[in-house]
């Protein structure tokens, strides 16, 4: 799983070493074991060293900066998609879970809907784990 750098340290992609520097000092200390005494911030603490051994190292930096702007491009993507999606869900749907019990909603014609819905959501990873491949 990709890991944003820039967000782990809270600084942009066009930070200097110095900013870079200071970020890590700063989450170091926020996150240290002894300042979060019964919290297991093992994890997030080697992710911030990750992150600072990556972005620290010049040549380390310019290869995750092209992974870096691949995983941008997608969570845009990303997000275009997932609105299309509710805003289809929500034409669809939200007529069913909003309705009173009093009117009753086909269930055949919901299970169909949803069927559909399910289709076109796999159809959906699927091209975009074709298109990742090429």
């Amino acid at each position: 799983m990709f890991k944003d750098y820039y967000a782990i340290l809270e600084v942009t992609q066009n930070a200097t070493f110095e900013e870079i520097r200071k970020a890590y000092k700063k989450q170091s200390k926020k996150w240290h074991p002894d300042k979060n005494i019964g919290k297991d911030v093992t994890s997030i603490m080697q992710d911030i060293n990750e992150a600072y051994d990556v972005l620290k190292d010049f040549y380390k930096r310019q290869e995750y900066d092209v992974w870096y702007s691949k995983f941008q491009a997608e969570r845009k993507v990303d997000t275009a998609a997932s609105l299309a999606y509710e805003k289809w869900f929500e034409e669809n749907f939200a007529e069913y879970f909003r309705s009173q019990p009093k009117k009753a909603k086909s269930f055949w014609n919901f299970s169909v809907k949803i069927s559909v819905g399910v289709a076109l959501y796999i159809a959906y990873r699927l091209c975009k784990w074709i298109y990742n491949m090429q």
